[in-house]
């Protein structure tokens, strides 16, 4: 049985599962979605968010594991097909709307557009598969 601060962790989790889901879903179904500064400043405050709660849920042991490849996911940089310099969870803190196509998170995002059919297996994936296993009952 889960406690209300699990309970809390995991809704919490679900959210911004499907937060980051219908964030790529935008720029996956139309790039020039990159150009929109206020997408690019809700994706980056979804990422935090999502770093976050995953960091949350690691404390309880049914969701540890998958809860830490989140974490990992997004806060290791990507060394193949193209080599990141940062992270998409430190793009995302270091967004400055202002700069918004200058910053680190719009040149990230514009490389996995670029490779989309090698991260649409990657990262989107393995997230999505975390958010339909956390969404199940």
């Amino acid at each position: 049985m889960s406690t209300d601060s699990e309970s809390e962790a995991i809704e919490a989790l679900k959210t911004d599962l499907q937060n980051f889901h219908d964030d790529w879903e935008k720029l996956y179904e139309n790039e020039e979605a990159l150009k929109n500064h206020i997408l690019l400043k809700k994706f980056s405050l979804d990422i935090q968010k999502l770093v976050l709660d995953a960091k949350r849920l690691e404390k309880f042991p049914k969701y540890e594991e998958q809860s830490q490849v989140v974490v990992y996911l997004l806060t290791t940089p990507w060394g193949a097909p193209f080599v990141a310099k940062t992270t998409l969870f430190a793009a995302a803190r270091e967004f400055d709307e202002a700069k918004a196509e200058a910053s680190s998170l719009f040149h990230l995002l514009k490389d996995f557009m670029n490779y989309k059919s090698v991260f649409s297996n990657q990262l989107y994936c393995v997230l999505e598969d975390y958010r339909k296993d956390i969404s199940k009952p």
